[in-house]
This record gives structure tokens, C-alpha cells and sequence, in this order.
């Protein structure tokens, strides 16, 4: 039990800190690796120019697709949380907690890493073409690069300030355990750090912006390693929601944590994990019970809670009815190694669409496009109490 806890504790750091030079040489699996039939693919084999420097986290991603009106008049759409929804913007700060090498983001435009930890889009990009918005931009202090959103996600954060350090203490005692000697000053931006740069951001914007974009918060992954109870992590969420609120935010979406039991860091034997399972129930459950007293307490604060684990749990029980057929091991990197980080140039299967994972916790394109097109307009067992695209009329 105890190495089951370190190993979740490890896993919810949600950070790619392996690089090129040492991460082949990776932590050692808990169980066997099966094989999963899937050709791999090696970076060069892609023919992809060389990773380049990581862009300033000022500058905007591709736009995405020719944008259609916005849903309903819903003018932008602000994201906040953690490397679920980090577009980039821990590529130019000093923490290993970046995705900003290939094979990251190998599906994404023009084939370059842009610092998601995914192979190409993250649920919320695909949520932003449903609304017929631009993929929200990373963080900038100019007021006029938000006027249709802003993404201010940061890898390795969390809902309390202490999360970022401490998950840095975690992996500074792995990369020690590896003999993998660096030390770094975190500069994350936790969720009280987005915050922050929000209102300040919005001190440009209009009141008619403001009102009427959508709020996309995906956080709490990472505290679940906090020695904090759940019940006060839910209420800093409160906290930071309330000041959302009082800046003139009113419709948000808010992304329970992933099944932290089924990720495959996690899984043994290709099962979910019993105490990974029961920690996700309960912060989920009081984070819902959270937004419904909210509702009734802030008038006009209209919440959507939207569901992740359930939809992880309905692929892993029936993996071929959501069109994928590996559920429990992560595509990057393809070395049979259940236990190592996506690494720089690492190989990695060739039909990453059929995974639900593309390294040991994050989820890939295929499985974000199922997550988000379930939010965007599905049934109360993944969006309650509205979808999103009710939402963006309301």
C-alpha cells in the first residue's frame, strides 16, 4: 500500500521531467509491460525539423481552424488550471515541468511541440472550435491578446500555492533516486497566480467581454498529493472561483480530476487502482456539492461541472465502443517501459489515436475529442447540470 501511495503521489505531478540525455534510463516498472501489438515510431522517422526553441509564452498559437460565429454570442473563453490545459505556457519558465520537445505535440500544426502535454490537442482546444473560438493564447500581460480568451494553465500546479513545491520535492527525490542531479527555482503559476495575471489582464478587457466568455478551470489533479484535507482544497477552490466571480465571471465550466487510479502510472495489472478510485470520488463529489452551493449562494454564477472519470472509467470497461483499443498504456514512449516520461525523441506507437494515453497521465487527441464533444453537447452522466453549448446560450 505504501509504494502504491508514493507512486500516485509521484504520478500526479502531471510534469514531463525526463529529458533526452537521462530519461531513457527511467524508473524501473512495478508490473509487466504487456505488449500491445503497436508498431513504434521513432522521431526521426516522422521526418520532422529538429525542436526549436521554445516560443515565448507572449506569443499566440496557430489560431486553429477558420472560426465559425461564436456560440451564442459567447465572446471569449479563459482557461485556468493545470497541464491538462497548459498550451505552453511553462516553456520559458524555470521549472522541468515543459512539454516543449517532440514527440509532444507531433499531431499538432505544423508537427511542433507547443508545450501540451498531448499529442496534439488538449480537450479544451477542441471545446474552443465547438464554440467557434480561436485556441485560447498563452499568457500575456497585453489586454489585447485576450479579447477572445486566454489560457493561463500551468504544468505542475494546483489549487493550493503549496502543491507546485511540493511536487517538485517529489521529483527532485526521483531524479535523486536516479542519480539525475539538477536543482531549479519553481515558478509555476498556480491557480492563485492565474488568477492574479487574470485580473489583471481583465483590467483591459470590457464588462461585455468579461460577462459573457466562458470560464474553463481544469485543476486539483496535482493536490491530490497535498497532506491538506479534501475539504479544505475544495474550499480554496471556492476561494479563487469567488474571486473569478467578483471580477464579473459568470459561466464556467469546471473539469473534475481524472480517475487518478486508472492512468496507467497507476494501474496494476492493467486495473485501476482501488485508492486512486476513491480519492477521485470524493474530491469529485465535493467539488459538484461546491459548485451547486455556489449557484444558489452568487447570483447569476452559472457552474457546469463537467465529468472526466467517468467517461476514463466507460472507455476502460468498453474500450472499443469509444474507438480506441489500448486503454492502459501510455503511446510515448513505445519501449515497453510502463514507467517512463515521454522523453525528447522518444519512439512512440504509431496509432496513438486508439490510446486513451499518450504518456503515463495524460490523455491524447483521440480520447479529448470523445471528452470534449460529450461536454460539448452530451447526457448528465458527463456534463450536469447543463452542457456547454447550453451554457453558451443561457
Amino acid at each position: 500500500m505504501k509504494k502504491l501511495v508514493v507512486l500516485i503521489l509521484i504520478a500526479l505531478c502531471l510534469s514531463s521531467f525526463c529529458d533526452a540525455r537521462k530519461a531513457h534510463n527511467g524508473r524501473k516498472s512495478r508490473h509487466h509491460h504487456r505488449g500491445h501489438g503497436s508498431r513504434l515510431v521513432g522521431h526521426h522517422h516522422h521526418h520532422h525539423p529538429p525542436p526549436s526553441p521554445a516560443p515565448s509564452p507572449s506569443q499566440a498559437p496557430p489560431p486553429g481552424p477558420p472560426c465559425k460565429n461564436a456560440s451564442a454570442g459567447v465572446q471569449g473563453l479563459f482557461v485556468f488550471g493545470d497541464s491538462i490545459v497548459d498550451p505552453g505556457n511553462n516553456n520559458n519558465r524555470n521549472t522541468p515541468a515543459k512539454a516543449n520537445h517532440l514527440p509532444y505535440g507531433f499531431k499538432w500544426t505544423g508537427h511542433e511541440a507547443s508545450g501540451r502535454f498531448c499529442d496534439g490537442k488538449l480537450a479544451v482546444d477542441l471545446v474552443a472550435e465547438h464554440l467557434g473560438l480561436p485556441y485560447p493564447p498563452p499568457y500575456s500581460s497585453d489586454a489585447s491578446a485576450a479579447a477572445q480568451g486566454m489560457n493561463f494553465g500551468s504544468a505542475s500546479s494546483g489549487i493550493l500555492t503549496s502543491t507546485g513545491q511540493v511536487c517538485k520535492s517529489i521529483v527532485i527525490f526521483s531524479i535523486a533516486v536516479e542519480h539525475w542531479w539538477f536543482s531549479w527555482q519553481g515558478s509555476i503559476l498556480t491557480l492563485p497566480d492565474q488568477v492574479d495575471l487574470f485580473t489583471q489582464v481583465a483590467k483591459g478587457l470590457s464588462a461585455d467581454v468579461i460577462s459573457n466568455s466562458i470560464y474553463y478551470i481544469s485543476t486539483g489533479n496535482n493536490d491530490m498529493m497535498s497532506i491538506s484535507s479534501t475539504a479544505s482544497i475544495i474550499s480554496q477552490f471556492q476561494t479563487q472561483l469567488e474571486r473569478l466571480y467578483n471580477a464579473g465571471a459568470r459561466k464556467f465550466v469546471v473539469v473534475g480530476i481524472l480517475d487518478v487510479g486508472c492512468v496507467p502510472a497507476t494501474q496494476v495489472n492493467d486495473k485501476c487502482t482501488d485508492l486512486g478510485k476513491s480519492m477521485t470520488q470524493k474530491f469529485n463529489s465535493q467539488l459538484q456539492a461546491m459548485l451547486q452551493s455556489m449557484q444558489q449562494a452568487h447570483q447569476g454564477f452559472t457552474p457546469v461541472y463537467a465529468n472526466a472519470a467517468s467517461i476514463m472509467e466507460e472507455a476502460i470497461a468498453d474500450p472499443s465502443s469509444v474507438g480506441l483499443s489500448n486503454v492502459h498504456q501510455g503511446c510515448c514512449p513505445g519501449t515497453g517501459n510502463s514507467m517512463q516520461w515521454c522523453y525528447a525523441n522518444a519512439p512512440h506507437c504509431a496509432n496513438s489515436g486508439e490510446y486513451m494515453f499518450w504518456d503515463l497521465v495524460h490523455p491524447t487527441e483521440a480520447f479529448n475529442t470523445i471528452a470534449a464533444q460529450r461536454w460539448y453537447n452530451g447526457g448528465a452522466e458527463y456534463v450536469t447540470p447543463m452542457s456547454i453549448s447550453a451554457l453558451a446560450a443561457a
